[in-house]
């Protein structure tokens, strides 16, 4: 039996082709200065670079300043694409330096001011709901998730991008290796770093928790 291929476009080419070809259409628009077309590219691509951003920044309004910026950051180096890659990953690896630059610049910034609670923290721990009906459980539930965003905050960014991606996500190994650029092989070595890493953390922490509830 013949094998299936891809959702057949009118044409009868495999949808992915057709699309394939078309975002390169879209590229060579916009690398000769049509800003319709690099507008196409940021509406299709939007929703994967602010994830990218997100899972390093941990905050939905860092993660949108990263995203802008990345696009823009795009625009300027588009005449550089050289079609070695896809368009998603190109532009997703620009997102990925984007976001640790404004991480780095973050964490300047709070090292001369006074930390401030960020309301941002609660849309990144609401991924994390709590099934439990009691106020008591509840209480120890938020410290528990604030325990694993203090370890994500602590990971490295290339390490935390793969492990929220996959453990949040739930994102394959190949889809994350797409996204960032980087080989599956890459993406399973870092992944279990970042697992070890994230376990030995959270157990420090709960193990400090525990010394000073005693």
């Amino acid at each position: 039996m013949p094998q299936t291929p891809d959702r057949l476009s009118v044409s009868g080419l495999p949808t992915t082709h057709v699309r394939n070809m078309f975002m390169e259409a879209l590229i060579r628009e916009a690398v000769e200065g049509n800003t319709k077309a690099f507008g196409a590219l940021i509406e299709a691509h939007q929703d994967v670079v602010f994830r990218v951003a997100y899972r390093v920044l941990g905050s939905q309004d860092d993660a949108e300043e990263a995203t802008q910026e990345a696009f823009l950051r795009a625009w300027k180096k588009l005449s550089r694409f050289r079609f070695q890659s896809t368009f998603k990953t190109w532009v997703c690896q620009i997102a990925m330096n984007t976001s640790i630059d404004l991480l780095r610049k973050r964490k300047r910034e709070r090292f001369f001011k006074p930390q401030r609670e960020d309301k941002e923290r609660e849309t990144w721990l609401s991924q994390f709901p709590s099934s439990e009906p009691g106020p008591e459980q509840q209480l120890a539930t938020q410290q528990e998730l604030k325990r694993i965003q203090e370890v994500l905050d602590a990971m490295k960014p290339k390490h935390r991008v793969v492990f929220c991606l996959r453990e949040i996500d739930g994102l394959s190994y190949e889809e994350i290796a797409e996204t960032l650029g980087i080989a599956p092989g890459t993406v399973e070595s870092r992944l279990h770093r970042a697992r070890k890493d994230f376990q030995h953390r959270l157990n420090k922490l709960a193990s400090k928790a525990g010394s000073h509830g005693g």
